[in-house]
């Protein structure tokens, strides 16, 4: 099965989600909240791995402390390997960590996958910069324009899709304002808080409805 053509830029991070969700990739449906163990890794690598044709495998490390990545294995191997920081992220965030790796597996081209541990680590850090300091102004937010992301930004986003149900924003806000702590809600949903908080300050609950009009008709 072949993905749906998607721009590498927001509205491309919702419809590709949207698909994702449509055929099943057990991930996050409509009907609950996925935080059932085993939804990321095995399933979703599962349906990532059989779409590709190439093994991916998972690793933990502890001398990784900022960020994860994943590193294409050229032949024989013709793999992926997945890193994963073992001390520096909580259960929350491993599982957004290798949920956003397998979307780089998923969408990017094994050319366009750095070869340097560094430089993705460079990228990797530099979007969480990005998301620390989203502007209020949706208007002003890198994220929701129409031009195309790098390669961490979409991912970040196509992963964010995947894992919070469409079902659940609304409350979400709607806890914010009154008083529910992100961290509450951010456990409720096995994601990371900076996620929610993002989210939340960011207007992506606005731009999100705009976009998904426009998807769905």
């Amino acid at each position: 099965m072949s993905l749906p053509h998607f721009d590498r830029n927001f509205a491309g991070a919702v419809k590709l989600a949207y698909w994702i969700k449509l055929n099943s990739w057990f991930v996050s449906t409509e009907e609950k909240v996925n935080v059932a163990e085993g939804r990321v890794w095995p399933a979703f690598k599962d349906a990532v791995e059989k779409h590709g044709g190439k093994k991916i495998n998972l690793h933990f490390r502890d001398e990784l402390k900022n960020t994860s990545m994943s590193l294409a294995n050229p032949e024989p191997e013709n793999s992926f390997d997945i890193l994963i920081p073992t001390m520096s992220f909580n259960t929350c965030y491993k599982r957004f960590a290798i949920c956003k790796e397998l979307c780089h597996i998923l969408t990017d081209s094994v050319s366009a996958i750095p070869t340097d541990p560094v430089e993705q680590i460079k990228g990797a850090l530099q979007t969480v910069e990005n998301v620390q300091k989203a502007p209020i102004e949706f208007w002003k937010n890198p994220f929701f324009k129409d031009n195309p992301l790098s390669s961490e930004n979409f991912c970040f986003l196509l992963a964010l899709e995947i894992l919070i149900p469409t079902k659940e924003r609304d409350k979400m806000v709607s806890d914010i304002m009154n008083d529910v702590k992100p961290y509450d809600i951010a456990f409720h949903l096995r994601i990371p808080e900076l996620l929610v908080k993002f989210y939340v300050k960011s207007g992506y609950q606005y731009v999100f409805n705009r976009v998904v009009k426009d998807i769905l008709g």
